[in-house]
């Protein structure tokens, strides 16, 4: 309802309700300034043509200070018809053709989800300590008005085997920037030999054609030594 977004100032914040609320308005949703711009040229342009009073919101705020109109019996949304848009219609008339235009297969609750994952993620990578990571995740349950804990570990899990998957793709890939950078070295003659020198914990000798084949790759030989090869 338009009361919704008018109580706190017609700005970047709106209230809504939660799954299981019940109709009670107990989250507040935060939106860009484009999205401002926007839904102020919405309600003046198209919706009005709509509006069964024709009332642009400017009129619509003025008329709600002199307390001659509630605005939380006014849709913010309406349809063609002038009644209140609907999730329904708001997901075919809006929503599915956007995706279409934009090449992407998502539904609405897939990017509450999009949101809650990059918050997560967000968190752990730049926070400066175990002690902010804990406040801010506090923060985002208190923001999505989530009533139990399990649900920000189901993200959380998520995180952690994303981190360590990134993890493992960057160590691979300077695994293989190292590799590549050797290997020309070797063709333009540039990587010099190397002697390996063992400690006593580390003399286990190497067979002969390993040592052939490595005398030039210390970090190899090194290797073969620890695994005892003769």
């Amino acid at each position: 309802m338009l009361f919704d977004w008018a109580v706190l100032g017609t700005h970047t914040k709106a209230r809504a309700f939660n799954k299981g609320s019940f109709g009670r308005r107990t989250k507040t949703l935060s939106f860009h300034e484009d999205t401002v711009v926007l839904l102020r040229r919405y309600f003046d342009e198209e919706r009005v043509r709509f509006d069964p009073h024709g009332y642009s919101l400017d009129l619509y705020l003025e008329l709600a200070a002199h307390k001659q109109i509630d605005l939380s019996t006014i849709p913010l949304f309406l349809t063609a018809q002038g009644t209140q848009l609907t999730p329904k219609e708001y997901r075919e008339h809006y929503w599915n053709p956007a995706c279409r235009v934009a090449g992407i297969e998502a539904d609405v609750h897939q990017a509450r989800h999009w949101l809650v994952t990059r918050s997560v993620r967000d968190i752990y990578e730049t926070s400066s300590s175990k002690g902010e990571i804990e406040q801010r995740l506090r923060g985002l349950v208190e923001y999505m008005k989530w009533k139990r804990e399990e649900t920000l570990a189901a993200y959380q899990h998520y995180f952690d085997e994303k981190l360590d998957a990134d993890t493992r793709d960057a160590f691979h890939q300077r695994m293989h920037e190292e590799i590549q950078k050797y290997q020309q070295e070797r063709r333009q003659g540039k990587r010099q030999k190397s002697t390996f020198r063992a400690t006593k914990r580390e003399e286990t000798p190497i067979s002969r054609s390993a040592a052939n084949q490595t005398n030039d790759e210390p970090d190899l030989a090194f290797l073969y030594s620890l695994a005892g090869e003769v």
